[in-house]
């Protein structure tokens, strides 16, 4: 009978303390959340943002956009003007859009002018019918740079050792410069109309010296036959500065 009386109040006990338990975890869980606000994000993160970028922002992460060559957001290879990538500067050690070498491009810089010769110019003799007892030279540009047509060509008739003398009042205001392919004339007067000349003959040839800027001949000199075989000369023959016109020269 002792026994029986010690054990129920420990059954008793016992559940009591499980029901209160029960009641306790019920009511926890009731009084932890409000019915109507939202559960807290995870990690305690900010809500997802919503909308579309701002106009001008790069949709992509800094940095990876390609470039036509291939390389992350750098300019095109070095030399090129044009850059690819988001910030659109130019690559470096651009060589310019010209593409010329040196205008200037190119070196494509013109000659400069050097002294006629009969090395780089072709000398022709020809008669004209007026003004009479004339002869007109000629000197063609046959280089590839302009020359200069300095002075009077020295001439001399067949074997004559004087050179044939020239009309002072024919010089030009400024020196004559041909260009490739322009010519200079010269005109020759070879006997006074009047016929006061002494020593007249028949000539058949005539070497052509063309002079330097000193006045004295230049390199080289051109034997040419005379028109129709021979012309007659005497010692008023004379010879007019190089002129650019072909009428000037046989103005005198």
């Amino acid at each position: 009978m002792r026994v029986l009386t010690f054990r129920r109040p420990r059954v008793r006990a016992l559940a009591v303390a499980t029901a209160a338990f029960a009641a306790f975890s019920l009511t926890a869980c009731d009084s932890g959340a409000d019915a109507g606000s939202p559960a807290p994000s995870p990690e305690g993160s900010l809500p997802a943002a919503t909308g579309t970028p701002d106009a001008g922002t790069d949709a992509k992460p800094a940095g990876t956009e390609k470039s036509t060559d291939g390389a992350s957001g750098t300019g095109k290879g070095a030399g090129s003007s044009t850059a690819s990538g988001s910030t659109g500067s130019k690559g470096s050690g651009g060589s310019g859009s010209t593409g010329g070498s040196g205008e200037s491009g190119g070196s494509g810089s013109a000659k400069a002018p050097v002294t006629c010769t009969t090395a780089n110019t072709k000398i022709r003799v020809t008669a004209v019918t007026r003004p009479i007892n004339h002869l007109l030279i000629t000197a063609v540009n046959t280089g590839d740079a302009p020359c200069f047509a300095y002075h009077a060509p020295l001439l001399r008739f067949d074997d004559e050792q004087a050179a044939v003398a020239v009309m002072d009042g024919s010089k030009p205001q400024a020196v004559v410069t041909l260009e490739p392919g322009q010519a200079a004339y010269a005109g020759v007067m070879t006997a006074a109309a009047t016929g006061e000349g002494e020593g007249g003959r028949t000539a058949r040839k005539v070497t052509v010296t063309l002079a330097g800027r000193s006045g004295g001949a230049a390199s080289g000199a051109a034997t040419v036959s005379l028109p129709s075989g021979s012309v007659y000369v005497d010692s008023t023959h004379t010879v007019t500065y190089w002129q650019q016109e072909m009428d000037q020269a046989l103005a005198w």
